[in-house]
């Protein structure tokens, strides 16, 4: 009797510590499944954060233009909506504290009563077909500190003139490409090369002043023969003094090229 009674409090002895450990077990389990979420809050709540604050640089816009930071970091592209009756842009030349300095692919397309834009003198690159389709868009100045323009930048515009900045190496494609209205254009002596269609049907051209001679003039690479009018203009080579000898010359009058 007495060994079954010494046999029963030990079996209930280890039946108390087996359920002990369960109790145990289900505790650490319950604290694990805490901790989980308690460690990945702060993943979490950061990743939506630094999401929302990338969209907020690429899609915030200011006075009705769109700003985009440019992979690099270095600065932003800027471009207008995708369809406006705005007449008048003014492009800012720095957006949270970075420079401006790329007018984007496509910017103003959409923009049929732009007659004025001001374009500071960060902008380095005007992207193709930036001005595509500005009907009303008559007259523009590109800043000297722009490199490069881009293929139908100013595609079936109404620009009367246009002067290249100095600097620019190439005349891209189709740039002007059925701007009806072109009566001249001014040529920086550093273009080496005009490529297909640039200036093609280009009726009202009449004019091109060239900043160099006539010997760099023929330097240059022509892609298209084709673009009559272009052609067909008058060529002036740019003098700083009246001329003494024979040729077609030109020089500046109150920011207006003349000839001699």
């Amino acid at each position: 009797m007495k060994r079954i009674i010494t046999f029963a409090l030990a079996l209930l002895i280890v039946l108390s510590f087996a359920a002990c450990g369960e109790k145990g077990g289900d505790t650490k389990k319950d604290d694990g499944a805490k901790s989980t979420p308690a460690a990945s809050t702060p993943k979490s709540t950061q990743k939506p954060d630094d999401k929302k604050d990338d969209k907020k640089d690429d899609k915030e816009a200011a006075s009705g233009l769109v700003y985009t930071l440019l992979e690099d970091g270095s600065g932003y592209s800027v471009k207008g909506a995708e369809s406006s009756s705005e007449t008048s842009v003014v492009i800012e030349a720095s957006y949270k504290g970075k420079p401006v300095v790329e007018i984007a692919e496509d910017a103003f397309y959409g923009y049929p009563k732009l007659t004025e834009i001001s374009i500071p003198d960060s902008v380095l690159r005007i992207d193709g077909y930036a001005f595509h389709w500005c009907e009303a868009l008559t007259q523009i100045t590109v800043p000297s500190s722009v490199q490069s323009i881009g293929r139908g930048a100013f595609r079936y515009s109404s620009l009367k003139s246009f002067i290249f900045p100095e600097g620019i190496t190439v005349i891209d494609e189709d740039v002007f490409y059925g701007v009806q209205t072109l009566e001249y254009v001014v040529i920086p002596a550093s273009v080496t090369l005009i490529k297909d269609a640039a200036f093609d049907d280009t009726r009202a051209m009449t004019a091109v002043y060239f900043g160099g001679t006539q010997a760099q003039w023929d330097a240059i690479t022509f892609e298209n023969k084709y673009d009559f009018y272009f052609r067909d203009a008058k060529k002036y080579f740019y003098s700083d003094s009246a001329p003494s000898g024979e040729g077609d010359f030109w020089h500046y009058v109150d920011g207006v090229p003349t000839p001699w």
